[in-house]
């Protein structure tokens, strides 16, 4: 359980050794080098699972679903929202999760429980006292760690003398928000918020769309522009991935970034879901990375690639792509494994996330083309 894993950091706020008073706050942290963002994430496991009628839904820290969509889906379903975890049989979380309910954190000037023990025994007058009692209950529990810190540096310095500061990188978290997922762990089921978002989403953008997408997109008339994202927002986003993608690779950095719809909820959320952000750039490699990561890279999307690919070389000729190679225009191996490792998915297979290229730093073994075997094959 979090709560057990979490341990106590006892943060030193004022000290009287005249009046025997230790004035301190007890925090929930874990080492940032006992665990990672990528582990927290998966602290939380999602099932296949069927949202149905009566079931009772609890959104966790971090959804974006759009909540005006969402009434429709309720009424047409006939499940509720439930404002606590108790209440609710069903959970929807995000990976976004992990921003909302722990936060990266230095913990600085600290000192060891011995040391703190020594100086309070030695300096303090009554070693008695109901303040100093509770002090010394909490600072030899098991459960807190070996680090009391000091908003103050002086009296860091005088527990301490001719200290330098020190500082540890800690995940901090509310214990609330521990217990919070400690009980959907035990015995909620836990669906993805992209579960709900595909029900929502009904519109496959299909290629006339696209263009005419396009055609909007160049228009000299904002209202187009605006028409164009409302468009995109209310697709089917896994079967519309390629798509909405290639939209934002195209008018991101100026149709898009320049209309304040780009925050309205319907479009972040659409945002949110790819992790894009209006007016930064996007390439070709960009777009395979992220439908690699969303698992939507299937082979009926390989001639749409090559096509943009081809239109991509044409205009740049030192295109430094990772998935594709000028001989003619074809994939290399690199997409052709992603596509192969997401059909075996398909199939229930189990591929690691590691199994998958990736030309952006999410990749951990990344090759160049000239190392990957048989490149000569095409």
């Amino acid at each position: 359980m979090l709560q057990e894993i979490f341990k106590n950091i006892i943060e030193i706020h004022n000290m009287d050794n005249d009046d025997s008073v230790i004035e301190f706050e007890i925090k929930k942290c874990l080492p940032s080098d006992a665990v990672n963002k990528q582990e927290l994430i998966k602290l939380i496991q999602p099932v296949k699972y069927t949202i149905s009628k009566g079931d009772k839904i609890y959104f966790l820290q971090g959804c974006d679903v759009p909540r005006f969509k969402l009434s429709t889906l309720k009424d047409d379903i006939g499940f509720s929202i439930s404002k606590t975890v108790d209440n609710a049989n069903v959970v929807v979380y995000s990976e976004k999760f992990v921003d909302k309910m722990f936060k990266s954190d230095y913990v600085s000037n600290y000192v060891t429980k011995y040391e703190i023990t020594k100086y309070v025994r030695d300096k303090f007058k009554n070693n008695e006292s109901e303040s100093v009692q509770k002090f010394l209950s909490v600072l030899h529990d098991e459960n807190t760690m070996d680090i009391v810190s000091f908003w103050n540096w002086s009296k860091f310095r005088e527990v301490k003398p001719n200290a330098y500061h020190n500082s540890q990188r800690v995940w901090e978290a509310d214990i609330e928000d521990l217990k919070t997922i400690d009980t959907i762990k035990a015995n909620k089921i836990i669906v993805h918020q992209d579960d709900l978002l595909s029900r929502i989403n009904i519109v496959n953008m299909t290629e006339d769309m696209f263009l005419e997408a396009c055609k909007m997109f160049r228009s000299k008339d904002h209202n187009n522009h605006v028409l164009a994202m409302e468009l995109m927002a209310n697709c089917d986003y896994d079967k519309s991935a390629l798509y909405l993608l290639e939209l934002f690779r195209l008018f991101s950095r100026d149709k898009i970034y320049n209309r304040r719809e780009k925050s309205h909820v319907n479009f972040k959320s659409l945002c949110n879901y790819f992790g894009v952000r209006p007016g930064d750039y996007y390439d070709l490699d960009d777009i395979i990375n992220i439908l690699t990561a969303k698992r939507v890279l299937t082979p009926d999307k390989l001639d749409t690639l090559i096509k943009l690919a081809k239109e991509d070389f044409a205009e740049t000729v030192d295109n430094n792509s990772k998935y594709f190679k000028v001989l003619d225009i074809v994939p290399n191996n690199n997409l052709l494994n992603n596509i192969a490792n997401i059909e075996r998915i398909m199939e229930g297979h189990n591929i690691d996330d590691k199994e998958f290229y990736y030309s952006d730093d999410r990749n951990i073994n990344k090759k160049d083309d000239d190392d990957i075997d048989n490149d000569d094959d095409f």
